[in-house]
């Protein structure tokens, strides 16, 4: 079992589907299109010990990334990203010259 140092204070945070997938078009800045989640796994097979101390042939399913995809449509979890992270309006220089 890992252990923390008594300086490293943990807080358990998590986050639906539609909330990291909002947090990711925030963070790659993206203002148009619709986006879905997407996770790339990775399967390992070996042999591992089961609770009665027998080894059986097993599988390890991990999670390699996870990532966004562009989708043609609005369905499932996807976003628009016209509306989580709208495009900032660009301020117009309408000053008179003095």
């Amino acid at each position: 079992m890992f252990l923390f140092p008594e300086s490293i204070t943990l807080k358990d945070c998590s986050y639906t589907v539609k909330e990291l997938i909002e947090l990711l078009i925030r963070d790659q800045g993206l203002h148009e299109g619709y986006f879905d989640i997407s996770v790339n796994f990775g399967i390992m097979m070996g042999g591992f010990l089961n609770p009665h101390g027998h080894t059986c042939p097993s599988a390890v399913v991990a999670i390699e990334g996870i990532g966004l995809r562009q989708v043609p449509e609005l369905a499932g979890a996807a976003l628009d990203a016209a509306v989580v992270n709208p495009a900032k309006k660009k301020r117009s220089s309408s000053r008179a010259a003095s």
